[in-house]
């Protein structure tokens, strides 16, 4: 059911990403075809690798670490790639790259003030101490970096205007 809940939650980030870069960064409205059900089966596989990779560690306090880093970072930044390159968006890697550093980190904040809220208003159990907010966001970091590295020297969109 949680991984199902990833997947669906990745999924559901890549259709808000796409016309967000688009209207963020004054491209056309991106239509959704058959690129975007492509994307979102990339983005379902991906999600159920790295996510079954993750749940097959067994000491808890790494299985979170590498959760967040190829889940919240690594995976949002690529979700940020294929996003910003099938909105054909005109735009240089430096501000790429910026950009999606910004955003995976804002939706790695997001994350802990839900977690936030769930464990201290319903009673959801994430964990016994505060320092493990700053880990998963220090993780998410790792997994950000990692990406950058791997996919910012991938986008070859067109140029700047």
């Amino acid at each position: 059911m949680y991984l199902g809940l990833l997947v669906f939650s990745f999924c559901l980030l890549y259709l808000i990403l796409l016309p967000l870069f688009a209207w963020f960064f004054g491209a056309p409205r991106p239509v959704f075809s058959r690129t975007t059900l492509w994307a979102l089966g990339v983005v379902a596989l991906a999600c159920l690798v790295i996510f079954s990779f993750t749940f097959s560690l067994n000491d808890p306090l790494w299985r979170n670490r590498v959760q967040h880093g190829l889940g919240g970072g690594f995976l949002a930044f690529g979700l940020c790639f294929l996003a910003a390159k099938f909105s054909e968006i005109k735009l240089s890697r430096a501000r790429f790259a910026l950009f999606s550093f910004l955003l995976v980190t804002a939706l790695g904040v997001l994350n802990e003030v839900i977690e936030f809220v769930l464990q201290n208003y319903f009673d959801f159990f994430f964990t016994a101490k505060v320092n493990d907010t700053w880990l998963d966001l220090i993780s998410n970091w790792v997994g950000i970096l990692a990406a950058g590295l791997i996919f910012v020297p991938l986008w070859r969109n067109k140029r700047e205007v």
